[in-house]
């Protein structure tokens, strides 16, 4: 094997001696990925195409610049001389040291049950060892896939990539801010929340101003995520619930519109009282027919 490999190297540095980078030159350089390929196990051709296309389109988006997808100095000889190597790590490490590539990505994508599986690794050109590896199952919608083949692109080239930030923006000061039951300090926070893993995480903001505020906070891989609390609002709503629940527990007697049907009522027994006194018959004697109190009684 490392016959081959030393073949290999012969027939690829030979010719390409001068062009190949110092070790400080590529140190002083962002490193450079490529794709060698992403061979298919018993899966069709389109379908293999388009795991390879996500793949890639993903990885152009972490990588920028720093994917090359055509090295000037790769050409059919390499590849077949590759081939003819067994694409071994050691093989794969020589190649990139030639083409002055940094990191070899190689990968297979399979059937698992009734999804499919992409599994990747990373080979370092300098040391000639597997640097990381990564495994993604590709099933469900279109948002499930792009997670799983982000994450997967992040295990692969920097898993701190997978980190996010939280950022809070509160004008309320001296809240305490408690995330995933773990306290952060006070408002105002002298920074973001740094190193938070992908995902879902709580979120509780509590202070004796206002009723405590609590959500649930998405956080996405090297990104910042900003929360804003409008603690006047928060308060407002607290008031309002407050209220609502108030007007439900508070007995009848004890309501407003109650006292005021009875004061109505009162006001309209005394005219009713009124309206009869001021029915008298002669010589001050009420008649009896104006109810079954008798007035004329002594």
């Amino acid at each position: 094997m490392k016959r081959r490999a030393l073949l290999l190297a012969s027939v690829v540095l030979g010719s390409l001696l001068g062009a190949l980078p110092t070790h400080a030159a590529r140190t002083e350089r962002p490193l450079r990925y490529m794709v060698w390929d992403i061979r298919a196990l018993g899966l069709e051709e389109a379908v293999a195409q388009l795991i390879k296309q996500m793949f890639m389109s993903g990885l152009r988006d972490v990588l920028g610049d720093a994917l090359i997808e055509n090295p000037e100095l790769l050409t059919l000889g390499t590849l077949a001389d590759i081939e003819h190597c067994g694409i071994t790590t050691d093989c794969l490490a020589q190649a990139g040291g030639a083409l002055g590539i940094d990191r070899i990505v190689v990968g297979t994508a399979s059937a698992l049950g009734s999804a499919y599986s992409l599994t990747v690794k990373l080979i370092d050109a300098s040391t000639g060892r597997d640097a990381r590896r990564a495994q993604a199952s590709i099933d469900g919608n279109r948002g499930k896939i792009l997670a799983a083949m982000q994450k997967l692109i992040y295990e692969l080239v920097d898993p701190a990539l997978l980190h996010g930030s939280l950022r809070l923006d509160i004008a309320l000061a001296g809240a305490e801010v408690v995330l995933d039951g773990r306290s952060f300090g006070r408002t105002p926070l002298a920074g973001p929340i740094n190193g938070l893993t992908m995902g879902e995480h709580s979120l509780k903001v509590t202070s004796p101003l206002i009723t405590d505020y609590f959500t649930f906070v998405k956080i996405l891989p090297n990104k910042t995520t900003t929360v804003r609390v409008d603690a006047q609002q928060v308060e407002t709503l607290r008031a309002q619930i407050e209220a609502a629940a108030s007007a439900v527990d508070t007995p009848v007697y004890r309501r407003w519109w109650f006292w005021a049907t009875v004061a109505g009522g009162l006001a309209a027994v005394a005219g009713s009282t009124a309206i009869v006194l001021s029915r008298s018959g002669a010589n001050g004697v009420p008649s009896a027919s104006l109810g079954t109190i008798d007035f004329s009684a002594p």
